[in-house]
């Protein structure tokens, strides 16, 4: 029986996920307390919690992967034994972190490439997910990935194809709404 209700906030990197967090905060959902810090292109910023950015990277580090890499990934791999050990860190973290909260969340785009992971941590902790995505037209997207960090806008708008495909895949059931960067 769940305890409490996590809100995973999926949005591709340069989407608009970080207003949606900001505002999500503002409505009362915990979602944590030590950010990324504000840049320049996101000078109110990114509303990422550090603790699940680091297992996110450290996960695709273990795949060999970096935020930006393109590519399937398989769900499958996820069962190896150092990613089965990073399941259990972030666990643990959220426990920290979230315990005790009834509505909390967290938003990190490197997420959507992961649910295969993190939809079994909400069982272990007694979390019942709920999924919001945000989602941004992909030309936008690689216009804005382009400028901050001068990637191919080709390769931006494959990666905005693959998180999305990703996510859907793994959640399109589950997904509670879905918010148009535009509209907002």
């Amino acid at each position: 029986m769940p305890t409490s209700r996590a809100v995973i906030l999926l949005g591709m990197h340069r989407s608009g996920t970080s207003a949606i967090a900001r505002g999500l905060a503002a409505l009362g959902i915990h979602v944590g307390t030590e950010f990324l810090e504000a840049q320049p292109e996101n000078p109110t910023g990114y509303w990422e919690d550090k603790g699940i950015v680091d297992i996110n990277e450290r996960v695709l580090a273990a795949l060999g992967l970096r935020w930006d890499s393109t590519g399937a990934i398989d769900a499958a791999a996820f069962d190896r034994r150092r990613l089965r050990a990073l399941q259990r860190a972030a666990v643990r973290y959220c426990a920290r972190t979230f315990g005790g909260q009834t509505l909390w969340g967290f938003k990190d785009p490197r997420t959507m490439r992961m649910l295969a992971m993190w939809g079994e941590i909400d069982p272990e902790l007694r979390a019942e997910p709920t999924y919001l995505l945000v989602t941004r037209h992909p030309n936008e997207v690689a216009g804005s990935l382009h400028a901050r960090a001068q990637l191919d806008p080709v390769i931006a708008e494959l990666l905005w194809l693959e998180h999305n495909v990703d996510t859907l895949l793994a959640c399109r059931d589950r997904i509670a709404a879905i918010v148009d960067y535009q509209e907002w």
